[in-house]
C-alpha cells in the first residue's frame, strides 16, 4: 500500500512536527549543565547507525517547557531537513534521555504503531526509493532544504505490519553481523599495531 508520512502519524497534538523557529532556540539558551538535551544533525547518520546519544548540547528544563511542541520521544524517527539531507535517526526505548529538543534543523514523527513500525518507517527513509525522492524534493535555492509540509506528503510505500515485522528482522540481523565484524575488525587493527610496536 501507497501511503505517505501524514497518515502513519500518531492522531497526538505534536507527532510530525519540526525545530522551533530561529530566535526561540538560539546558542544564547544552551547551558553548560546537563538539562534537556538538543537533537542536532551530529546525533544523526545516513545509515551507519540508528542513532548517536552523545554529543548534545542542553537547555533548561524551564526553557524545554516552552518547545514542547518540539519535543522528541524514545521511538520517535528524527530526520534532518536543512543542511546534510538524508540523515535519519530513530531514537531507542532504551535511549539515555527521556526525552529531546529537536533543532531548528530536524524534524520528528511520531508513528502510529496500528499503521507501521518506526523501524520500518526509519529503514525506508534511508532507501534508494526514498532517497531518490528526497532529491526530486528538495528546494535547492540556499542551504538545501525541505519543510515540514513537503516531509507530511513524502510518499512511503506500507506492507502489512506482518511484513514489515519480518523486514525490519532481517536487517537488524544484517545490522548485527555488521556489528560484530566491526568489532573484529577493530580489534584485528589494534592486534597489527600492538605485534609492530612489539617487533620494532
Amino acid at each position: 500500500m501507497k501511503t505517505t508520512i501524514r497518515e502513519i502519524a500518531a492522531s497526538s497534538k505534536y507527532s510530525c512536527v519540526g525545530g522551533p523557529f530561529g530566535s526561540n532556540l538560539s546558542g544564547s539558551y544552551y547551558i553548560d549543565s546537563l538539562g534537556i538535551p538538543v537533537l542536532r544533525g551530529n546525533n544523526l547518520s545516513e545509515g551507519e547507525t540508528e542513532f548517536i546519544d552523545s554529543g548534545f548540547v542542553y537547555v533548561s528544563e524551564e526553557k524545554a517547557k516552552t518547545l514542547k511542541q518540539n519535543m522528541a520521544y524514545p521511538g520517535d524517527v528524527i530526520v534532518t531537513q536543512r543542511g546534510t539531507l538524508g540523515q535519519v535517526g530513530l531514537i531507542p526505548n532504551d535511549a539515555k534521555f527521556d526525552r529531546y529538543v529537536v533543532s531548528q534543523s530536524q524534524m520528528k514523527l511520531t508513528v502510529d504503531k496500528s499503521k507501521a513500525l518506526p523501524e520500518f518507517v526509519y529503514y525506508y527513509l534511508l532507501s534508494i526509493r526514498a532517497r531518490c525522492h528526497l532529491k526530486v524534493v528538495t528546494i535547492s535555492t540556499g542551504v538545501p532544504h525541505i519543510n515540514l509540509s513537503i516531509f507530511k506528503e513524502f510518499p512511503i510505500v506500507l506492507p502489512s505490519l506482518a511484513e514489515q515485522r519480518k523486514i525490519v528482522q532481517q536487517i537488524s540481523e544484517i545490522a548485527k553481523t555488521l556489528n560484530i565484524l566491526k568489532k573484529q575488525i577493530s580489534c584485528a587493527i589494534n592486534l597489527r599495531k600492538s605485534l609492530i610496536n612489539q617487533i620494532f
